[in-house]
C-alpha cells in the first residue's frame, strides 16, 4: 500500500504520526507549494494577518466613519471564512493520530481554538528535533555521489538536487553558491574545459548564476562521458599492473642438516612489500640453525 494522499491538496502526502522531522520538512514544503498556488499560504507563515482596527480617533477625526467600520467587519469575516478553509486543509493533510496528539481534536474539523498558522506553528514543536547521525549519513551521500554512476547527465542531475533537498529537509542545506561548486567538482573540474570556463567566469558576472542555471547549460554527455572513462582507466592502471614480473630460477646445491629444507627456503623466498616480514623470516632460520648445532 503506497503512501496515502491529502483529500484537500492534490500531490500532498498524508503526514504520518512517526514521521522524521526530514519528513515533516518535506511535508511542509509540500503544504507550501500547494497553499501559494492557491494563494492561500500568508495565513501560514502570518504575512496575512487579520484586518485590525486601525488607531481610534484623534483631535481632527473625533469620530470614526460608519463606512469603515462597515468595511473592517466584513474584511474581518472574509479572513476567518479564509482562514477556516486553509485550517481544514491542514487538518485533513494529517493523520487521525496527529489530530488527537497535536491538535487534542479528532475529526471531522479542526481546532477552533487556533488558526492556520497556530496549527503549523503546534506542528513545527511537536516535530522538532535534529539528529546528526542522520545529517551525517546523508551528506556522505551527497560526497559520495559520483557522475561515473549514472549511465547520463540527466540522472545524475536529478540525483544531485533530490541529495540537496534532503540536505533542506535535514535543516542545513547548502548555499547556492556552494552547491554550485559542488557540481562543478563532480563533473571533473580538472579536466572539463566547460568547467574551467565557468570557473573563471565566475567573479566578472553581473549576478551569481543560480544552480538551475548552471545544471541547464551543462555540457552534453557525449563531452563528459569520455572524461569519466578515461580517469577510470587512469586509476585502474595505477593501481594494478598489468603483470607481475616472474623471479629468474636460481641453482641451489643440495641442503645439508644445517640448512633449510626446500619448503623453508620456498617461503622464505617469497618477496614481501614489507621488508619487516623478510626480517622476520631471517630470524626465524637463524633459530633454526641454533637448534641444529645444540641437537647434534
Amino acid at each position: 500500500m503506497g503512501p496515502l494522499l491529502s483529500p484537500r491538496l492534490p500531490g500532498v502526502m498524508l503526514l504520518r504520526a512517526e514521521a522524521t522531522g526530514p519528513e515533516f520538512a518535506r511535508w511542509k514544503r509540500e503544504i507550501k507549494s500547494a497553499f501559494t498556488a492557491k494563494g492561500t499560504w500568508g495565513h501560514c507563515d502570518g504575512s496575512i494577518p487579520m484586518p485590525m482596527p486601525g488607531a481610534g480617533p484623534n483631535f481632527f477625526s473625533p469620530v470614526s466613519q460608519p463606512d469603515m467600520q462597515t468595511t473592517l467587519l466584513e474584511d474581518r469575516k472574509a479572513w476567518v471564512k479564509k482562514d477556516r478553509d486553509v485550517k481544514l486543509d491542514i487538518f485533513l493533510s494529517v493523520s487521525d493520530d496527529i489530530k488527537l496528539e497535536v491538535f487534542e481534536v479528532g475529526p471531522p474539523l479542526p481546532p477552533m481554538s487556533m488558526n492556520a498558522k497556530e496549527m503549523l506553528d503546534a506542528l513545527d514543536d511537536h516535530f522538532d528535533g535534529f539528529r546528526f547521525e542522520d545529517y551525517h549519513h546523508m551528506f556522505c551521500h551527497f560526497l559520495n555521489l559520483h557522475i561515473d554512476q549514472y549511465s547520463n547527465i540527466e540522472e545524475f542531475n536529478t540525483e544531485f538536487q533530490a541529495t540537496l533537498e534532503d540536505l533542506l529537509d535535514h535543516g542545513h542545506p547548502l548555499s547556492n553558491m556552494q552547491a554550485c561548486s559542488a557540481y562543478f567538482s563532480k563533473l571533473r573540474c580538472t579536466q572539463n574545459p566547460w568547467v574551467a570556463k565557468q570557473i573563471q567566469a565566475w567573479d566578472n558576472r553581473d549576478q551569481e548564476p543560480q544552480l538551475a542555471q548552471v545544471m541547464q547549460q551543462s555540457p552534453p554527455w557525449s563531452i563528459i562521458r569520455p572524461l569519466t572513462m578515461s580517469t577510470k582507466a587512469g586509476s585502474t592502471h595505477a593501481s594494478v599492473p598489468a603483470s607481475i614480473p616472474e623471479e629468474p630460477p636460481m641453482d641451489t646445491p643440495p641442503y645439508s642438516d644445517g640448512e633449510d629444507t626446500p619448503s623453508e627456503r620456498s617461503v622464505s623466498t617469497i618477496p614481501s612489500p614489507k621488508p619487516s616480514h623478510s626480517r622476520d623470516s631471517s630470524n626465524a632460520t637463524q633459530r633454526s640453525q641454533e637448534i641444529t648445532i645444540h641437537a647434534s
